[in-house]
């Protein structure tokens, strides 16, 4: 399973789109206008495209994006999405690693959307994940929504939102259909009654 285009279009909702390296903390005008230099002092974190992290304790792009800061040149559209295809599967791998049961493809791009804010080692993510292997989904719903609502200690409006968007995505196209598995039990049956069908009549 991967992130869904609709799932694509519910994170670029929230994180915006910004063709120059912009503090994503800032307004949307100041964000349109992006960063001076990576050097620049920032209310959150030097960020570009959709959502793509520049620099952080745990990243350092500066130099790859060095082009484009304000005075630079601006990331086209499809360099944009490029770049978000390319860091994607980072965020899906606890999913893929740590999901055992089948879920919905609503459920899957809620949890990937937590993951890409939150970050995949995020305790909210970690909880929604095992809610979901025990089939306990609005529970794990419920773990989503209390995934994190804070940046640099203050309480954002956007992430309540969003926490509050993706626990409502999630449950938006209701439990995985156990369908699957019961064609595969009828199957079985149907072939088990074909063969003892069969020595009867020899």
């Amino acid at each position: 399973m991967k992130l869904s285009k609709k799932g694509f279009e519910f994170i670029e909702s929230f994180e915006g789109s910004f063709p120059k390296v912009y503090d994503d903390l800032a307004s949307t005008s100041t964000k349109r206008m992006g960063m001076i230099s990576c050097d620049s002092p920032v209310v959150g974190t030097p960020t570009i495209g959709i959502g793509h992290v520049v620099k952080a304790s745990w990243r350092n792009e500066c130099d790859r994006f060095a082009n484009n800061f304000r005075d630079g040149v601006p990331l086209t559209k499809k360099q944009m999405y490029d770049l978000f295809q390319e860091t994607i599967p980072t965020y899906e791998r606890p999913l893929r690693e740590k999901l055992k049961v089948p879920v919905t493809q609503a459920m899957w791009d809620a949890m990937v959307s937590l993951s890409f804010n939150a970050g995949p080692n995020s305790s909210a993510l970690k909880n929604a994940i095992e809610f979901s292997n025990q089939k306990k989904w609005k529970e794990a719903s419920q773990a989503i929504a209390n995934g994190p609502i804070k940046s640099k200690g203050k309480v954002l409006q956007g992430l309540v939102r969003r926490r509050n968007a993706e626990a409502e995505l999630f449950l938006s196209q209701g439990a995985p259909s156990p369908l699957p598995h019961i064609i595969l039990v009828s199957s079985v049956a149907l072939l088990l009654g074909s063969i003892i069908y069969t020595q009867v009549k020899k």
